[in-house]
């Protein structure tokens, strides 16, 4: 496909990508077992907390994403002015949300609660900006598909650097005293710093992009109503089924990731060796994101999402045979991820389709809120994951620092692989209703000329 934009401006926008990962996957995979293993709070407690936190987060996405849209700002451009300022304040309440504070269990787990949703409102901000500049760049077809893969390779290849590197610096920090509190927050410090560097590396490659002049106000989504943005998610039918799709995609991700550090205290008796883990899920995912940039360019994107939501979820039901042998289990796993990596290049790209196809069916361009829309499921994904697996834990009678037995071991190895196979199972459901095929866009292309 062509493409107009330069490696310099590609791999510099992917740049956010990586650091940013770095920071949102230590609250991923580390901020469950903060909660409940250094903090002390109930399994039960963590998973109500985080899942009414994850609901205002994800309310937050649709907050954010009309706010992104319908405001304009000329001296750092419509979305940088966003990426410029938000990513210090993200770092801070990321900080604020790894603190173990001297006080009452209640009021801490209040605490860390409010800290969360300030973080990830803030993280929305970033993220729905830097989204939003995929059409902003894109002058062609080939652009979208660079720099939504361009994106997700970044993406994974951080899942890599944190596999290999974030449990090891935990251990450095929290020194021979073991003093884990210490060890989770300064290495959030650290991932945080990388994260605001990362955003304004963004800023600048985007920079001669994300221009607007009250010309472009006159005909653009800027003056667009609320309801019409709202109407442009609620009445676009391949918009929700993605996001349906993705949902339940998302859930089986982070579901797996979720409940890494149990499985490695619990039934591998070494937490250190999460790393094994961690390592083998992002080199599958970036793996799975080349090699899907490679299939994209002959496959239809629908095609390219069924095939790797199908093979993910045989992955993961094989993965619960070899549950508690770790080389089989990591191998599967590894196998589901690199899947999911070759579905993840084209997705981006699908929601552009979505605004496309909004623009040409109504007329009205909202293609920055619809582009926000791709962290909702995300947000969503993250909220049933953190629930489910938090809830799932207290199910089979998990107490915090308790002692290993065969009971908890069988409990948590059917979650890391049941909850993941039926996501990816109802995630293909819904992708095989997408009806935004390669054949359908050209027709949508022919009929807005």
């Amino acid at each position: 496909m062509e493409t107009t934009l330069g490696n310099k401006t590609v791999y510099g926008f992917g740049v956010g990508d990586f650091t940013f990962n770095l920071l949102m996957s230590m609250a991923v995979n580390y901020y469950l077992v903060f909660l409940t293993e250094v903090v002390g709070i109930s399994a039960a407690a963590s998973g109500s907390m985080l899942l009414i936190a994850r609901i205002c987060d994800a309310i937050s996405v649709i907050v954010t994403g009309l706010i992104i849209q319908r405001m304009s700002f000329s001296k750092f451009g419509k979305f940088r002015t966003w990426i410029i300022c938000i990513p210090p304040v993200t770092a801070l309440f990321f900080i604020l949300m790894f603190s173990n504070f001297n006080m009452g269990l209640g009021a801490k787990t209040a605490l860390l609660g409010i800290c969360y949703v300030c973080a990830h409102c803030c993280v929305n901000f970033v993220y729905n900006a830097h989204m939003a500049l995929v059409p902003v760049m894109s002058k062609t077809p080939g652009d979208g598909i660079s720099l939504s893969a361009k994106k997700m390779q970044f993406t994974t290849a951080s899942q890599v650097v944190f596999g290999l590197a974030s449990m090891a610096i935990v251990l450095l920090f929290a020194g021979k005293s073991v003093n884990m509190a210490r060890g989770y927050q300064m290495t959030v410090v650290v991932f945080a710093i990388l994260h605001v560097l990362g955003y304004w590396c963004v800023a600048a490659v985007s920079k001669p992009y994300d221009i607007y002049t009250k010309a472009e106000k006159g005909a653009g989504a800027a003056e667009a109503s609320i309801g019409a943005n709202l109407k442009s998610v609620v009445s676009n039918k391949p918009l929700l089924l993605i996001m349906c799709a993705d949902t339940f995609k998302w859930m089986a991700a982070i579901s797996v990731l979720t409940l890494g550090a149990y499985y490695f205290i619990y039934i591998v008796n070494d937490i250190s060796r999460i790393s094994i883990l961690l390592t083998v899920v992002g080199i599958a995912g970036f793996l799975g994101s080349l090699l899907g940039q490679v299939i994209a360019k002959a496959l239809d994107k629908k095609l390219q999402y069924l095939i790797g939501s199908i093979i993910s979820v045989a992955c993961y039901l094989i993965a619960r045979v070899f549950a508690l042998q770790l080389v089989p289990f990591v191998l599967f796993i590894g196998l589901a991820t690199f899947a999911a990596g070759v579905s993840n290049t084209v997705n981006i790209a699908m929601y552009a389709d979505c605004g496309e196809y909004w623009i040409v069916k109504t007329g009205k361009n909202v293609i920055a809120f619809i582009m926000s829309m791709y962290a909702m499921p995300i947000k969503i994904g993250v909220a049933l994951a953190g629930a489910v697996c938090a809830f799932g834990l207290d199910l089979v009678h998990y107490v915090p620092n308790m002692a290993p037995t065969p009971e908890l071991a069988g409990g948590i190895a059917n979650i890391i692989t049941f909850l993941p196979a039926a996501g990816c199972a109802l995630m293909t459901i819904f992708a095989f209703l997408y009806p935004l095929t390669g054949s359908k866009m050209n027709e949508l292309r022919g009929a807005g000329k």
